[in-house]
């Protein structure tokens, strides 16, 4: 331990100012030592100052070699979020591009399901005019061939009737007829309402019953 030279107080060995007064350590040694004294220990003063400012020389250096490193660390790791940063903002774009084309795709698919749903519901109606036309004509053909069982019906009464009438008047008022062809030589007619062809010897139209000859 030592003493400031000025106010008394102790110090370290190391203590280059006094912690009371703030006079130099050297500077009161110089006071209350010899000369010879005095210059040794401003010499001893002056070499740990040297020392101290090597010492935080090379503390700075250290310093600012680290702070270099971190530097150069921190624009590596930097460099690397911008990087990826680019990869991720490439990959955004390609999913946005994909979007956009599956938006696409599934308003064509919709505007393709619409055609096919007015293309079915065409094709529906003309079934349903089909199956129209179709109940249509099958009525149709149903009171036709209620006439025509009609007509033969008809047919069958009159023919008995007719032709024994035919007899009658032949008996009453005889007339000569002409000679009968050979019935390999006479072709079959034609009914003129229902256009059948009819036996050459018929009165009335097996088909319809209409009268042949008058």
């Amino acid at each position: 331990m030592i003493k400031c030279a000025k106010c008394g107080c102790e110090l370290e060995d190391s203590a280059l100012f006094c912690k009371s007064c703030g006079t130099p350590v050297a500077d009161a040694a110089a006071l209350s030592d010899p000369p010879e004294k005095a210059e040794a220990t401003l010499v001893e003063t002056t070499t740990q100052l040297r020392e101290l400012c090597e010492r935080m020389i090379a503390a700075y250096v250290d310093a600012q070699k680290a702070l270099e490193l971190k530097a150069a660390a921190l624009e590596e790791k930097a460099a690397k979020l911008e990087a990826r940063l680019s990869q991720t903002e490439a990959l955004l774009k390609e999913e946005r591009a994909h979007s956009a084309q599956l938006s696409q795709q599934l308003g064509d698919s919709s505007l393709s399901n619409n055609r096919l749903l007015s293309e079915k519901a065409a094709l529906e109606e003309q079934v349903s005019r089909f199956e129209a036309e179709l109940t249509r004509r099958a009525n149709e053909l149903s009171l036709r061939e209620a006439e025509l069982d009609r007509y033969k019906e008809a047919a069958a009464v009159a023919v008995p009737v007719a032709v024994g009438a035919g007899a009658e008047v032949r008996e009453e008022t005889p007339a000569p007829a002409p000679a009968p062809a050979a019935p390999s030589e006479r072709t079959p007619g034609v009914c003129p309402n229902c256009h059948e062809p009819t036996e050459p010897d018929a009165y009335f139209c097996g088909n319809c019953g209409a009268r042949l000859r008058q």
